[in-house]
């Protein structure tokens, strides 16, 4: 089976955002959502750190309807194998307590509720920078939630992914 990848300005995008953080070789990154690594291994390249979250469930999110899960999951572990700087919390994000890390980028379910929690469960977590992606019309949910909790985004990249500075978040 073939998944779609991201491609383009998605990488694009998070070689902005990890700019625009500065050095992260020192860094940890919480990410919650994985689907098959594309960002994840971004990361593991980039960070001293990484910890993903993702339950690999089927039923979760847009794309995961269509596809089984337990493939999406062996894909994404051929993908990271190669990395010893990753922890992988196979999990809901909700169920996740007490770790925290340089940065946290949220980009599991795409619905409002599921972006709210998250928001509000992961802001505390983050010590410099919290992120995401799909702050995009397509993902009305995403901009709703965030906007909520957290404001508007410092900025915005080419990809959708958006981020704040700690200290620019409506805590």
């Amino acid at each position: 089976m073939i998944f779609p990848e991201r491609k383009g300005n998605f990488i694009r995008g998070l070689y902005d955002m990890i700019a625009y953080i500065g050095d992260t070789k020192d860094m940890s990154i919480i990410e919650i959502g994985t689907w098959t690594g594309c960002a994840t291994e971004l990361f593991c390249q980039n960070f001293k750190h990484v910890i993903t979250i993702d339950p690999f469930v089927n039923g979760i999110g847009a794309l995961n309807n269509k596809y089984d899960m337990n493939l999406v999951y062996e894909f994404f572990k051929k993908r990271i194998e190669k990395y010893h700087n990753i922890t992988i919390i196979k999990d809901y994000s909700h169920n996740v307590k007490s770790i925290t890390a340089d940065v946290v980028y949220i980009d599991g379910s795409h619905t409002y509720i599921d972006v709210k929690r998250d928001s509000l469960n992961y802001q505390n977590r983050a010590r410099f920078y919290i992120a995401g992606h799909d702050y995009h019309k397509r993902f009305p949910g995403v901009i709703t939630a965030v906007n909520e909790v957290l404001g508007i985004p410092d900025k915005i990249f080419k990809d959708t992914s958006w981020i704040f500075k700690k200290e620019n978040i409506n805590v």
